[in-house]
């Protein structure tokens, strides 16, 4: 059995990839349950500012998805990475807060 670590642009594990028996089977990282309890989530919806001073919204839908809300823009899903820590699916970019309220920056 041979195995690699994956890593995301940050650094961190975010996989691991091991030849079995001809095959690759891939395990992904995933965040602990409940980072993405509403409950939890609910904690960061409203609004922010980045620190060039443009200001957006983090919503929680109905259906439980936490996402960035830019004017003009559509919905962008956040996920749950580690504590106050969130990731966007189309992009490496990732997000954490301060604070629950307050301003939002990129690592």
């Amino acid at each position: 059995m041979v195995g690699q670590l994956r890593h995301e642009s940050q650094g961190e594990v975010d996989r691991a990839v091991m030849s079995l028996d001809e095959a690759e089977a891939t395990f992904t990282r995933r965040a602990a349950a409940e980072l993405a309890a509403r409950e939890t989530l609910a904690r960061y919806a409203g609004t922010y500012e980045t620190p060039t001073g443009a200001r957006f919204q983090v919503v929680l839908k109905e259906d439980g998805s936490l996402g960035l809300a830019f004017t003009g823009a559509p919905f962008q899903r956040l996920l749950p990475w580690k504590p106050h820590a969130f990731r966007v699916p189309s992009s490496p970019t990732w997000w954490w807060s301060s604070s629950s309220k307050g301003t939002v920056s990129p690592p």
